[in-house]
């Protein structure tokens, strides 16, 4: 702890002690003063009384009275510092103590306030639930949200015998998703920064199936910082939701949309987002380290700083899409489409670009001494000055462990033949240099 902050921590009994300390320091130097007989001002060397006798004379000098006068002596500093020092040291301790009992006072407050806040969001969550809970038992919601949707399946999931829903079911079904997402709202609003009892919310619609078969959507929510790890939320509707920090380690979100959602700083480690909608999506610095993305949409998606190490984006969309300082060590990118996108900085040792398309991008400031670009379509792709000198290069490439991250140790050797002109495949993709 720095020296100015234990101050400020402990200045009262910084105080205090000091003043006791004064204090004796004045007491034994009184004992050492006393005994070499100061002078009588000070009133360290005792104070004695003067004693005035006077005489009454008669006419012939005989003495016919006598008046003794005792005169006590006045305040020395001793007596001073009796007056004063004292009643200070008792001022000081006094107000320590005050002080001492007024932080304790407040830190129990405190910790009441937080207790109570705690007891009040506990109440909110619970009320929430058995609500929503009355309102899915009662109308029988989750029976009829399957009797609604099924019609428009392709394969029907009731019988030819079984009554298609009449305009008030839908109606009711319609109004009552209204309120489930409206009373939902409102309570993440309300627990604000609870993760857990956020994370607890949204737990429970995917329990009662509000969310897969009701079509409950979650655009706009709140959902910084929850933990949903492992759950699935196939074909959810998660457009512009905050997801920032969140814990997705292995969910499941097959299809589901994206679309200008925050994840950034989240965990998707090892998800599933087979033809997720990202597109223009916040994926800065999230975690996305074996996620699966085959033919996921990323259109103009931030994905600066983010670790995509042993991911597979096969055949994905990443038009316009930004790695910068991105980690993509061992990605899977075959068949993904990667124009005007951006590598600027990006680790791409081992990654495979097996058939991507690579048209407009830029890859000038990244090492590209471990890639393999040989089945890559490359049209005005901008490549890094050195290219030349990587296509001589025939000599062994040992993979290194990059940036903390496992990638697989072993060695890749350049063809001899690796044409990287960055206008090679234009042709073939019908574009003129």
């Amino acid at each position: 702890m720095p020296l100015n902050q234990w101050v400020k921590k402990n200045r009262w009994a910084i105080v205090v002690s000091v003043s006791i300390g004064t204090m004796l320091f004045f007491y034994l130097l009184i004992i050492a003063i006393r005994a070499n007989n100061w002078a009588s001002w000070t009133g360290l060397g005792g104070k004695e009384s003067v004693s005035i006798t006077v005489n009454n004379r008669d006419a012939n000098g005989n003495i016919i009275s006598t008046a003794t006068t005792t005169r006590e002596p006045g305040k020395t500093l001793w007596d001073w510092l009796g007056l004063i020092l004292v009643p200070l040291t008792l001022v000081i301790l006094g107000y320590w103590l005050q002080q001492r009992d007024k932080k304790r006072a407040e830190i129990a407050a405190k910790a009441q306030q937080k207790i109570s806040a705690d007891e009040t969001r506990e109440e909110v969550l619970q009320t929430y639930i058995d609500r929503l809970s009355s309102l899915l038992v009662d109308k029988n919601l989750i029976a009829l949200a399957v009797k609604v949707h099924s019609q428009n399946r392709e394969s029907q999931l009731f019988s030819l015998s079984t009554s298609p829903p009449t305009t008030e079911q839908q109606e009711l079904l319609n109004a009552s998703v209204d309120i489930i997402r409206a009373r939902t709202l409102s309570v993440l609003r309300r627990l604000k920064n609870d993760t857990e009892r956020k994370s607890s919310v949204i737990r429970f619609l995917i329990d009662t199936e509000a969310i897969s078969k009701a079509k409950l959507n979650l655009q706009s929510f709140n959902l910084s910082g929850i933990n949903l790890k492992g759950v699935v939320l196939k074909n959810t509707n998660l457009r512009f939701v905050d997801l920032s920090n969140a814990n997705l380690t292995g969910t499941t979100l097959d299809s589901a949309i994206f679309s200008k959602a925050i994840l950034s700083n989240a965990s998707l480690h090892q998800s599933s987002l087979t033809n997720a909608y990202l597109d223009l999506a916040k994926l800065n610095g999230t975690l996305l380290r074996g996620a699966i993305l085959p033919k996921a949409d990323l259109l103009h998606a931030d994905l600066s700083n983010a670790d995509l190490s042993g991911a597979s984006l096969q055949k994905a969309c990443l038009i316009g899409a930004n790695f910068s300082n991105a980690n993509l060590c061992e990605a899977n990118l075959r068949g993904a489409t990667f124009s005007n996108a951006n590598f600027s900085r990006v680790n791409l040792m081992a990654a495979n670009f097996s058939g991507a398309n690579l048209r407009d991008a830029d890859l000038r400031d990244t090492d590209l001494s471990s890639v393999d670009l040989s089945s890559a379509k490359l049209c005005r792709t901008k490549l890094p000055d050195n290219i030349r000198d990587l296509q001589r290069n025939k000599l062994p490439i040992v993979w290194l462990l990059l940036r903390g991250y496992n990638c697989m140790t072993g060695i890749l050797f350049l063809r001899q033949s690796l044409n990287l002109d960055p206008n090679r495949d234009c042709q073939e993709l019908g574009i003129d240099a």
